[in-house]
């Protein structure tokens, strides 16, 4: 009926919020259903669905500049395209927590117009520990439209890879070893906008980390220890201080910790997470361990293993991560890491930039597929093999 009614008109047709094949095979199934010099226009969150429809020209959507951002915001929060002179410096910090999206411009202004200056200092505090709902739960129709796997992939890169994106071939086979065939899925999350890619590396936008790391808190908001991954420091040291560790602990990540008291990490208490697959960890001054970490983590699925200022001089004996496929021990006060042969197999870089106290390489024989060494350090020269060798980054 549409073809018969449309095929000899000129018509001007948006599409808006196409998320399926079959929608526009319904309402736009062929050119020939519309008259010569008709337009249809398709908003999608997905690119290759425009792709495989053969549409003649994609436009993506960039992030507004900011002084575009600040327009839009205070069109929202005072009706005018400029903030009141007494709101100028809050109204550029929830410019700044959006990052030129939209959504959340529209949302944070419309909530706080009429409010007073006291509520603005409160919602802009409230943002730093609790995210907006609304915004949230539209960005999370994107999430619920991925597969499980692809769900999963979503989920590490919010919550793990913070800086690390590089689509280099390690950085790749990581993933392939977590199961998750990057080649395709990353392909999926850059095509619904959840990634992009410049310059060989991959990024998210803030609110998208957001949205990925209040998913993963909400998988048992009054347990961490319950969660798939803990990546707040306040929530590690709880987990470790109350011995509520568990399986469901798939990755362990401690960036950065703010110089307050000191607190006494319980090492033993790493023993409960038997699914620990990544971790992660920059040491710090205010962090002590109780007990040697690495004697008691489990190292039955650990695949990736990264600590920066590494405080023992060793690897204990127990630890044996056959599994693994990155060592970075940045900075570390290690003078060997361990005695013999050990077997990693899948082991395909070793970096211990910058460890000074290093003097011996082990024995690599175990490691096959080994790609990439990196020695770099204000040292010149340590033994391998009972031989000299000069430091520095080695493809192998």
């Amino acid at each position: 009926m549409r073809k018969k009614m449309l095929s000899n008109k000129r018509v001007f047709i948006v599409l808006d919020d196409v998320d399926s094949n079959e929608q526009l095979t319904a309402l736009a199934g062929d050119r020939k259903w519309f008259g010569p010099g008709s337009r249809v226009i398709i908003t999608s969150r997905d690119s290759h669905l425009l792709k495989t429809h053969g549409v003649n020209d994609i436009f993506k959507v960039e992030q507004l500049q900011q002084d575009e951002a600040l327009q839009l915001f205070s069109l929202s929060a005072f009706k005018k395209t400029h903030p009141t002179e007494n709101y100028k410096d809050l109204s550029m910090d929830f410019v700044n927590y959006a990052q030129g999206l939209p959504l959340a411009l529209k949302v944070l202004g419309s909530f706080l117009f009429g409010r007073t200056i006291v509520a603005w200092r409160s919602a802009r505090d409230q943002l730093e520990a609790i995210p907006n709902k609304e915004i949230m739960n539209i960005l999370q129709i994107s999430f619920e439209g991925l597969e499980d796997l692809q769900k999963e992939l979503f989920l590490d890169m919010a919550c793990l890879f913070q800086g690390d994106m590089s689509l280099d071939n390690i950085f790749l086979q990581t993933l392939e070893s977590f199961g998750y065939y990057p080649g395709i899925n990353i392909d999926v999350l850059v095509d619904k906008s959840l990634l992009t890619i410049s310059y060989g590396k991959l990024f998210m936008h803030d609110l998208l980390k957001e949205l990925g790391r209040d998913i993963v808190r909400r998988e048992c908001p009054e347990e961490p220890g319950r969660r798939s991954r803990l990546f707040r420091v306040e929530d590690l040291y709880h987990v470790l201080k109350n011995d509520t560790g568990t399986d469901a602990t798939k990755a362990i990540v401690v960036d950065s910790c703010p110089e307050t008291k000191d607190r006494r990490l319980n090492a033993k208490a790493l023993s409960k997470m038997r699914k620990l697959k990544f971790f992660k960890f920059h040491h710090s001054q205010t962090l002590k361990w109780r007990g040697k970490p690495l004697k008691y983590m489990p190292t039955n699925e650990l695949q990736y293993l990264e600590w920066s200022n590494y405080h023992l001089k060793s690897f204990p004996s127990s630890f044996q991560p056959k599994h693994l496929t990155v060592l970075r021990m940045r900075g570390s006060l290690m003078k060997q890491l361990w005695q013999g042969s050990m077997d990693l197999d899948n082991l395909k870089e070793l970096d211990l930039r910058d460890s000074k106290n290093l003097i011996e390489i082990p024995d690599l024989t175990g490691a096959p597929n080994l790609e990439r060494i990196d020695l770099t350090a204000q040292v010149k020269w340590m033994v391998y093999d009972g031989k000299p060798l000069r430091a520095g980054v080695f493809p192998v």
